[in-house]
């Protein structure tokens, strides 16, 4: 008789996981050379994503403590949002990592490496303009001591009515038992991706607040 074929080695890339519209988790493996940006969900309706966004840590007191040490990471995501919307340029800079390797590529282009130029370079923002980030479809990526979230975003500045489309790569590391951000990648979306989540948002699937 011929042998019985060796059992499947277990997978070991990595997890993506997305919110879906009702909250929950969705799973799916993907290969290491698939892009982060590339990996487009439908828009959630806005108002529910920013819910989403603003509770996930009020979601994590439920959870088992090895569940809430990655979904705690959204406490420091969530932070990020409200420095960047109220111009705090202490709040936001607390959420790094004390680190010089610490990176940061805006939307707007600039890149900043290290904390002393990630601290100029949004003080230098904040002077001129403020943006609201709506968070539109999120997608995250967990492993022991790391979390990597992409998210596909809507940037306002200033009183536009008008909002610019923007992928968005967050990757936070655990440090004596808080999660800091190493770095950030956001570039502007493709125009047709962009216009079809500016399409979605303008169908009554929320408004930019």
């Amino acid at each position: 008789m011929r042998p019985a074929p060796p059992p499947a080695a277990a997978s070991s890339r990595p997890r993506w996981t997305a919110l879906d519209n009702a909250g929950r988790r969705k799973s799916s493996k993907i290969g290491h050379k698939h892009c982060p940006r590339a990996i487009v969900a439908r828009a959630i309706p806005a108002k529910r994503a920013r819910a989403r966004t603003a509770s996930l840590s009020q979601q994590t007191r439920a959870m088992p403590r090895f569940a809430r040490l990655f979904e705690a990471a959204a406490d420091t995501l969530t932070a990020y949002y409200q420095s960047i919307a109220e111009g705090n340029i202490d709040s936001l800079m607390s959420l790094w990592i004390d680190e010089e390797f610490v990176s940061c590529i805006r939307a707007d282009g600039a890149h900043l490496h290290g904390l002393d130029e990630i601290r100029a370079g949004f003080v230098s923002r904040f002077e001129n303009t403020r943006a609201v980030i709506e968070a539109l479809d999120i997608r995250v990526y967990d492993s022991l001591g790391t979390v990597v979230y992409a998210i596909a975003e809507a940037h306002r500045t200033g009183n536009s009515t008008t909002a610019t489309m923007v992928f968005a790569t967050y990757v936070m590391v655990h440090d004596r038992g808080e999660w800091r951000i190493a770095h950030i990648h956001a570039s502007p979306m493709p125009d047709a991706t962009a216009a079809q989540f500016a399409a979605k948002l303008r169908h009554g699937l929320g408004h930019l607040h």
